[in-house]
Protein backbone atom coordinates (compact mmCIF):
# COMPACT_ATOMS: atom_id res chain seq x y z
CA UNK A 1 0.00 0.00 0.00
CA UNK A 2 2.86 2.71 0.78
CA UNK A 3 4.56 1.69 -2.75
CA UNK A 4 1.00 2.25 -3.86
CA UNK A 5 0.38 5.79 -2.71
CA UNK A 6 4.27 6.58 -3.39
CA UNK A 7 3.45 6.13 -7.07
CA UNK A 8 0.47 8.02 -7.12
CA UNK A 9 2.11 10.89 -5.03
CA UNK A 10 4.56 11.32 -7.76
CA UNK A 11 2.73 12.29 -10.75
CA UNK A 12 1.19 14.69 -8.67
CA UNK A 13 3.94 16.59 -7.31
CA UNK A 14 5.36 16.86 -11.01
CA UNK A 15 2.12 18.51 -11.51
CA UNK A 16 2.09 20.51 -8.56
CA UNK A 17 5.19 21.75 -10.15
CA UNK A 18 3.85 21.91 -13.81
CA UNK A 19 1.34 24.56 -12.82
CA UNK A 20 3.53 26.67 -11.35
CA UNK A 21 6.34 26.54 -14.02
CA UNK A 22 2.37 27.11 -16.31
CA UNK A 23 1.90 30.47 -14.26
CA UNK A 24 5.24 31.85 -14.30
CA UNK A 25 5.70 30.93 -18.63
CA UNK A 26 2.24 33.01 -18.29
CA UNK A 27 2.84 35.98 -16.36
CA UNK A 28 6.12 36.04 -18.27
CA UNK A 29 4.87 36.60 -21.73
CA UNK A 30 6.93 33.83 -22.85
CA UNK A 31 6.76 31.59 -26.00
CA UNK A 32 7.53 28.69 -23.49
CA UNK A 33 3.88 28.96 -22.47
CA UNK A 34 2.67 27.35 -25.53
CA UNK A 35 5.03 24.30 -25.20
CA UNK A 36 2.71 23.57 -22.08
CA UNK A 37 0.10 22.35 -24.26
CA UNK A 38 -0.61 18.91 -26.77
CA UNK A 39 -1.92 20.71 -30.04
CA UNK A 40 -4.01 17.88 -31.25
CA UNK A 41 -5.78 16.86 -27.47
CA UNK A 42 -6.20 20.55 -27.09
CA UNK A 43 -8.20 21.07 -30.43
CA UNK A 44 -10.07 18.42 -29.95
CA UNK A 45 -11.14 18.82 -26.18
CA UNK A 46 -11.68 22.31 -26.73
CA UNK A 47 -13.53 22.53 -29.69
CA UNK A 48 -10.68 25.96 -30.34
CA UNK A 49 -7.98 25.06 -33.11
CA UNK A 50 -5.08 25.62 -30.89
CA UNK A 51 -3.45 27.98 -33.38
CA UNK A 52 -6.39 30.32 -33.15
CA UNK A 53 -5.61 29.87 -29.44
CA UNK A 54 -2.18 30.57 -29.88
CA UNK A 55 -2.03 33.02 -32.16
CA UNK A 56 -4.70 35.08 -29.84
CA UNK A 57 -2.67 34.72 -27.04
CA UNK A 58 0.68 36.17 -28.77
CA UNK A 59 -1.26 39.18 -29.70
CA UNK A 60 -2.35 39.81 -25.83
CA UNK A 61 1.54 39.27 -25.17
CA UNK A 62 2.43 42.03 -27.41
CA UNK A 63 0.00 44.17 -26.69
CA UNK A 64 0.23 43.99 -22.62
CA UNK A 65 3.07 45.36 -20.99
CA UNK A 66 2.64 43.07 -17.80
CA UNK A 67 0.45 40.57 -16.62
CA UNK A 68 0.32 38.70 -13.02
CA UNK A 69 -1.03 36.02 -12.03
CA UNK A 70 -1.45 34.68 -8.64
CA UNK A 71 -2.60 30.95 -7.93
CA UNK A 72 -3.74 29.20 -4.24
CA UNK A 73 -4.91 26.24 -2.97
CA UNK A 74 -3.89 23.84 -5.67
CA UNK A 75 -5.63 20.41 -5.62
CA UNK A 76 -4.88 17.65 -7.68
CA UNK A 77 -6.49 14.51 -8.62
CA UNK A 78 -6.58 11.66 -11.24
CA UNK A 79 -8.77 10.94 -14.06
CA UNK A 80 -9.52 8.05 -16.06
CA UNK A 81 -6.45 7.83 -18.82
CA UNK A 82 -6.09 11.61 -17.40
CA UNK A 83 -5.05 13.93 -14.28
CA UNK A 84 -6.51 17.39 -13.48
CA UNK A 85 -5.13 20.12 -10.87
CA UNK A 86 -7.49 22.85 -10.82
CA UNK A 87 -6.80 25.98 -8.45
CA UNK A 88 -8.25 29.93 -7.25
CA UNK A 89 -6.67 31.95 -10.08
CA UNK A 90 -5.85 35.83 -9.74
CA UNK A 91 -5.47 37.21 -13.04
CA UNK A 92 -3.84 41.54 -13.67
CA UNK A 93 -3.49 43.22 -16.63
CA UNK A 94 -3.49 47.17 -17.23
CA UNK A 95 -6.49 46.26 -19.22
CA UNK A 96 -8.32 43.60 -16.93
CA UNK A 97 -8.54 42.15 -13.73
CA UNK A 98 -10.48 38.81 -12.95
CA UNK A 99 -11.06 35.30 -10.43
CA UNK A 100 -12.26 32.40 -10.45
CA UNK A 101 -11.50 28.39 -10.39
CA UNK A 102 -8.67 27.17 -13.54
CA UNK A 103 -8.93 23.73 -14.44
CA UNK A 104 -6.33 21.90 -16.24
CA UNK A 105 -6.23 18.44 -17.39
CA UNK A 106 -3.08 16.79 -18.62
CA UNK A 107 -1.83 13.70 -20.11
CA UNK A 108 1.80 12.71 -21.07
CA UNK A 109 2.90 12.99 -24.50
CA UNK A 110 4.74 10.20 -26.84
CA UNK A 111 7.74 11.09 -25.10
CA UNK A 112 6.61 10.83 -21.43
CA UNK A 113 6.18 14.65 -20.97
CA UNK A 114 2.97 15.75 -18.88
CA UNK A 115 1.11 18.02 -21.32
CA UNK A 116 -2.41 20.04 -21.13
CA UNK A 117 -5.05 18.65 -23.25
CA UNK A 118 -7.51 21.22 -21.77
CA UNK A 119 -8.55 23.53 -19.97
CA UNK A 120 -11.37 25.59 -18.01
CA UNK A 121 -12.63 28.59 -16.25
CA UNK A 122 -15.24 29.60 -13.92
CA UNK A 123 -15.44 33.26 -12.83
CA UNK A 124 -16.11 33.93 -9.73
CA UNK A 125 -15.93 36.56 -7.13
CA UNK A 126 -13.71 34.70 -4.00
CA UNK A 127 -12.00 38.35 -2.61
CA UNK A 128 -9.01 37.35 -3.98
CA UNK A 129 -7.60 40.85 -5.18
CA UNK A 130 -7.50 41.52 -0.99
CA UNK A 131 -5.78 38.84 -0.52
CA UNK A 132 -3.12 39.28 -3.30
CA UNK A 133 -2.84 42.93 -2.22
CA UNK A 134 -2.14 41.17 1.29
CA UNK A 135 0.57 38.70 0.15
CA UNK A 136 2.11 42.10 -1.79
CA UNK A 137 2.58 43.92 1.62
CA UNK A 138 6.08 42.02 2.29
CA UNK A 139 7.24 42.76 -1.38
CA UNK A 140 6.25 46.11 -1.79
CA UNK A 141 8.18 46.49 2.03
CA UNK A 142 11.00 45.14 0.64
CA UNK A 143 10.76 47.61 -2.56
CA UNK A 144 10.13 50.61 -0.69
CA UNK A 145 13.14 50.08 1.88
CA UNK A 146 15.36 49.35 -0.86
CA UNK A 147 14.14 52.85 -2.29
CA UNK A 148 14.37 54.35 1.09
CA UNK A 149 18.27 53.30 1.57
CA UNK A 150 19.24 54.39 -2.12
CA UNK A 151 17.79 57.89 -1.62
CA UNK A 152 18.86 58.67 2.47
CA UNK A 153 22.68 57.61 0.99
CA UNK A 154 22.82 59.87 -2.29
CA UNK A 155 23.32 56.44 -4.32
CA UNK A 156 22.26 58.69 -7.77
CA UNK A 157 22.74 55.32 -9.98
CA UNK A 158 20.47 53.07 -7.50
CA UNK A 159 17.69 55.61 -6.52
CA UNK A 160 17.11 56.10 -10.25
CA UNK A 161 16.81 52.83 -11.08
CA UNK A 162 13.78 52.71 -9.23
CA UNK A 163 12.19 55.04 -11.63
CA UNK A 164 10.17 54.06 -14.76
CA UNK A 165 12.06 55.61 -18.02
CA UNK A 166 8.66 58.03 -18.16
CA UNK A 167 7.52 58.43 -14.54
CA UNK A 168 6.88 61.73 -13.13
CA UNK A 169 8.09 62.93 -9.66
CA UNK A 170 6.21 66.38 -8.47
CA UNK A 171 6.08 67.97 -11.98
CA UNK A 172 9.34 66.42 -13.04
CA UNK A 173 8.62 64.16 -16.16
CA UNK A 174 11.23 61.09 -17.17
CA UNK A 175 14.30 59.13 -15.49
CA UNK A 176 16.46 62.02 -16.94
CA UNK A 177 14.71 64.63 -15.65
CA UNK A 178 14.49 63.18 -12.27
CA UNK A 179 17.97 62.29 -12.32
CA UNK A 180 18.90 65.61 -13.12
CA UNK A 181 17.31 67.32 -10.04
CA UNK A 182 18.21 64.88 -7.38
CA UNK A 183 22.04 65.24 -8.47
CA UNK A 184 21.91 69.13 -8.33
CA UNK A 185 20.22 68.61 -4.79
CA UNK A 186 22.53 66.12 -3.89
CA UNK A 187 25.37 68.44 -4.86
CA UNK A 188 24.15 71.66 -2.03
CA UNK A 189 23.60 68.97 0.69
CA UNK A 190 23.25 65.37 0.68
CA UNK A 191 20.20 63.42 2.66
CA UNK A 192 20.76 62.58 6.13
CA UNK A 193 17.69 60.72 6.79
CA UNK A 194 14.41 59.39 5.47
CA UNK A 195 11.72 58.11 7.53
CA UNK A 196 8.76 56.00 5.99
CA UNK A 197 5.67 55.44 8.03
CA UNK A 198 2.38 54.27 7.67
CA UNK A 199 2.49 52.63 4.55
CA UNK A 200 -1.11 51.87 3.05
CA UNK A 201 -1.77 49.78 -0.37
CA UNK A 202 -4.45 50.14 -3.23
CA UNK A 203 -5.17 49.18 -6.28
CA UNK A 204 -5.40 51.84 -9.09
CA UNK A 205 -4.96 52.23 -12.74
CA UNK A 206 -2.93 49.12 -13.00
CA UNK A 207 -0.72 49.20 -10.61
CA UNK A 208 -0.22 49.58 -6.77
CA UNK A 209 -0.82 52.51 -4.76
CA UNK A 210 1.29 53.47 -1.73
CA UNK A 211 0.23 55.90 0.65
CA UNK A 212 2.46 56.90 3.35
CA UNK A 213 4.15 59.30 5.77
CA UNK A 214 7.43 60.35 4.73
CA UNK A 215 10.13 62.82 7.58
CA UNK A 216 13.01 63.96 5.88
CA UNK A 217 16.35 65.85 6.84
CA UNK A 218 19.17 67.06 4.89
CA UNK A 219 22.74 66.89 6.08
CA UNK A 220 22.97 71.30 6.08
CA UNK A 221 19.85 71.16 8.23
CA UNK A 222 16.87 71.15 6.28
CA UNK A 223 13.58 68.92 7.37
CA UNK A 224 10.03 68.32 6.04
CA UNK A 225 6.92 65.76 6.43
CA UNK A 226 4.64 64.92 4.21
CA UNK A 227 2.56 62.82 2.66
CA UNK A 228 4.39 60.46 0.09
CA UNK A 229 2.57 58.95 -2.78
CA UNK A 230 3.51 56.35 -5.28
CA UNK A 231 2.41 54.51 -8.07
CA UNK A 232 4.51 51.42 -8.62
CA UNK A 233 4.12 49.80 -12.04
CA UNK A 234 5.38 46.41 -12.94
CA UNK A 235 8.38 46.12 -14.99
CA UNK A 236 7.45 42.98 -16.98
CA UNK A 237 10.09 40.89 -15.06
CA UNK A 238 9.10 40.28 -12.27
CA UNK A 239 9.84 43.48 -9.89
CA UNK A 240 8.33 47.08 -9.96
CA UNK A 241 9.11 50.68 -10.93
CA UNK A 242 7.58 54.01 -9.81
CA UNK A 243 5.45 55.82 -12.19
CA UNK A 244 4.53 58.64 -10.62
CA UNK A 245 5.61 60.31 -7.53
CA UNK A 246 4.31 62.96 -5.41
CA UNK A 247 4.49 64.59 -1.91
CA UNK A 248 2.48 67.45 -0.20
CA UNK A 249 3.59 68.86 3.43
CA UNK A 250 1.52 68.19 6.26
Amino acid sequence: MEIAEDQRAKPAVHLRGKVKEWVEAWAGRSSEFFEFYMPEAYTRAQGEDFAAFRAQKQRIFSMLPWIQIWIDDIRILEGPGYWVTWFAQYYRAPNLSTEGIRRLYWQKDARGEWRIVGMEWEPFDMGLEKVYLGRLKEEMDFFLESWRRAWESADLDSYVRFYADDASQDGRTGRDAIREFKQRTWRRSRPRTVKLEGVRLSFENGGVRATMRQQYRSASGYEDKGMKTLLLWPDGKGGWLIASENWRAL
